[in-house]
């Protein structure tokens, strides 16, 4: 597992990552979208930083606005993963998955409220 958190635009075509999943919470890890495809095409799983980064998010709405206690903002938190294993259950890449409208409902706070 490489997990590229300190800054964004790191990984390029050309990067070589001897890791089969890439996972990090620097903004935009890869230098355009497009390299997406090319991680897919080297068999690498790239979970996308908005998806892995969302826990913070998650947990300050909960509590903040949904004013909902500690182990609760916690589930909503937990949830992600729920997310993680959707949009790598699809034919498409780990990006295209979480951009599709199903997805984006699905990772928003509370959908299941």
């Amino acid at each position: 597992m490489l997990v590229p958190a300190a800054i964004g635009g790191l990984i390029d075509h050309d990067t070589e990552i001897a890791a089969d999943l890439v996972v990090g919470p620097a903004n935009n890890q890869l230098v355009t979208d497009d390299v997406a495809d090319t991680l897919a095409d080297k068999g690498i799983t790239w979970i996308p930083d908005f998806v892995a980064s969302a826990g913070g998010i998650f947990y300050t709405v909960a509590r903040e606005v949904d004013r909902l206690p500690h182990d609760a903002a916690l589930v909503e938190v937990d949830r992600i993963a729920d997310t993680v294993r959707a949009i790598l259950d699809t034919d498409t890449t780990p990006l295209d998955a979480a951009n599709t409208p199903v997805a984006l409902r699905m990772a928003e706070p509370g959908h299941h409220r």
